[in-house]
């Protein structure tokens, strides 16, 4: 049986009190412009689309070439910068029960002593064309985390798509990851589910980064297919 591939797209944005957001198509390079940013992606070059089935397509490999940033904006406490190392991750071929792990780095800088908050939310859970079964979101090992409640999530018979935030430098991650086991899902615009934090800063200057870990678990009865979802993240700076 083929294993599933798993692809998902991170967008990020960036607002001044009122949200605003641009949704990237990363398969081409391109520029896009609005009142408070300009966001420039790479393009990805994919290869090795070999199939052995005629009803799959197996071994779909991508080349990223990615690069992405946010220019500065300006608020009433300063400047603020966002970037994200990864536009795209590729978890590659799954097989049941072995999780994969990917991860991208958010850095945000502030010129002067400000508060800010990143919020993310998915836009539904990883879904194929392939299959009607889409891979759920993880509810962690004692079935009870969320969008908004964090959990332990090492076993390995425990399906689904979630993530984590860890400090790189200062603390700008929720205190929901404190234990390096814990994991969360992305609140599920789909589901019409309230964007959480990631991140919050009540006030500093400088540059804080934080690492995002996404990690996906499948089961046995999981079809095969290419899945995916897209990511959203945004910065806005607070009073």
């Amino acid at each position: 049986m083929m294993k599933p591939l798993v692809i998902f797209g991170i967008v990020f944005g960036i607002g001044s009190f009122i949200f605003s957001f641009y949704t990237l198509n990363f398969a081409f390079g391109a520029t896009m412009s609005g009142d408070n940013y300009t966001i420039q992606s790479g393009k990805i070059t994919s290869g090795g689309g070999s199939t052995t089935n005629s009803q799959y397509n197996l071994r779909w490999n991508l080349d990223q070439t990615i690069g992405s940033k946010l220019e500065n904006i300006s608020t009433q406490s300063g400047t603020l910068g966002f970037s994200l190392s990864e536009s795209l991750i590729d978890f590659g071929s799954l097989s049941p029960t072995n999780p994969v792990q990917r991860t991208s780095v958010l850095t945000i800088t502030s010129s002067k002593e400000s508060g800010y908050s990143v919020i993310a939310y998915q836009d539904g859970p990883l879904t194929s064309s392939q299959s009607p079964t889409p891979i759920p979101d993880t509810t962690c090992d004692d079935g009870f985390c969320n969008e908004a409640r964090s959990s332990q999530w090492v076993n390995l018979l425990t399906y689904g798509f979630g993530y984590r935030c860890d400090n790189l430098l200062g603390t700008p991650c929720l205190s929901d990851f404190t234990d390096p086991t814990f994991y969360k899902q992305f609140a599920d615009n789909a589901k019409k589910e309230q964007p959480q934090e990631v991140i919050r800063e009540t006030k500093t200057s400088g540059t804080n980064q934080a690492q995002i870990t996404v990690k996906v678990t499948i089961s046995l009865n999981q079809p095969p297919g290419r899945y995916g979802n897209t990511i959203t993240y945004i910065l806005t700076p607070t009073l």
